[in-house]
């Protein structure tokens, strides 16, 4: 596999179909010849919080950070991207400032407040099968038919600022413009 985007933030195209992609930006937590995984993190849902996630598996947490609407696939899962000043056993680090974790003791380590400093919390995540998310990403590429392949994508390198320091609505507008201008500075 030529490049691997593990780690990068995926930027929707503003020519994307409308649908829930549209002005999507995305973390791609597996990047695979076969398999691509990205959690989209600038779409909170309205009303479903970190403390009533907790409070559902029996962790006390005082707070109102959102979750995010990760993807359509396993939607009940809630995967944790966070600062890496702190992992745990099973945290994968997809860049040097940033990791993810699937499993209870992020959870527990941020509401005992021994936690990352910074994290998002996403439900449910997208996946790209047979090297589908490459090709939507080459803007050379020829993409066979169907409303999935007509879906582009910017990358970026993912960052403590363009991941969590930034507020949701801002996101998508901010990172189109640092891609589109990441790619006209190759041509200066």
């Amino acid at each position: 596999m030529e490049n691997s985007y593990l780690g990068k933030l995926i930027v929707a195209n503003p020519r994307n179909p409308k649908d829930n992609l549209e002005k999507s930006v995305l973390i791609v937590v597996t990047h695979t010849a076969r398999t691509s995984i990205a959690l989209q993190i600038n779409m909170p849902h309205d009303s479903l919080t970190l403390s009533k996630i907790s409070e559902n598996i029996g962790i006390d947490h005082d707070g109102d950070q959102p979750i995010y609407y990760g993807g359509t696939v396993n939607s009940h899962k809630i995967h944790i991207i966070h600062s890496l000043d702190w992992a745990g056993v099973s945290t994968v680090k997809l860049t040097d400032q940033i990791g993810i974790t699937n499993d209870v003791s992020v959870l527990m380590a941020i509401s005992s407040g021994e936690g990352p400093q910074h994290f998002k919390a996403c439900s449910g995540y997208y996946l790209w099968d047979n090297g589908m998310l490459d090709l939507q990403i080459d803007p050379t590429s020829v993409i066979p038919g169907g409303a999935a392949g007509n879906h582009r994508w910017g990358t970026l390198d993912a960052t403590i600022g363009n991941t969590f320091l930034t507020e949701p609505h801002q996101m998508w507008p901010l990172c189109l413009d640092r891609f589109l201008a990441d790619r006209i500075s190759v041509y200066m």
